[in-house]
């Protein structure tokens, strides 16, 4: 982790800074069963879900779980931590899913306590 903190966040947040002036509020890069990284103007959040899968179910359709956990989110005008552990979870539960993107609302609820999340302020 304190690689991700202390080396990659810093790359992906100078590389970010056209995009934030834009009009860009986040960039989100997602590192498969390690979580997602996500950089606004000021952070770099490491957000993943500590828990232990032996045997996925199915990875297909978890990034597109990811998005709509960001989307009810910003629906719900959400704190960047809700924000953060609803695309995890969301993203998590898919895993134990037969049909893609079609997860257990409680299940991806039931794992919010199990999602952490670092920040790295920007320099």
């Amino acid at each position: 982790m304190e690689l991700i903190l202390n080396v990659v966040c810093p790359l992906f947040l100078s590389w970010s800074v056209p995009y934030f002036y834009q009009g860009v509020q986040r960039v989100a890069v997602s590192r498969g069963g390690k979580g997602l990284i996500l950089i606004d103007s000021q952070s770099c959040y490491c957000a993943y879900a500590d828990i232990a899968i032996k045997e996925p179910v199915s990875t297909i359709g978890c990034g597109d779980a990811m998005l709509a956990g960001f989307a009810v989110a910003t629906m719900r005008e959400a704190e960047l931590t809700e924000f953060l552990k609803l695309g995890v979870a969301s993203a998590t539960a898919n895993l134990f899913s037969l049909e893609p993107s079609q997860f257990d609302r409680d299940k991806a609820t039931s794992l919010f306590p199990q999602i952490l999340i670092h920040r790295r302020n920007s320099p």
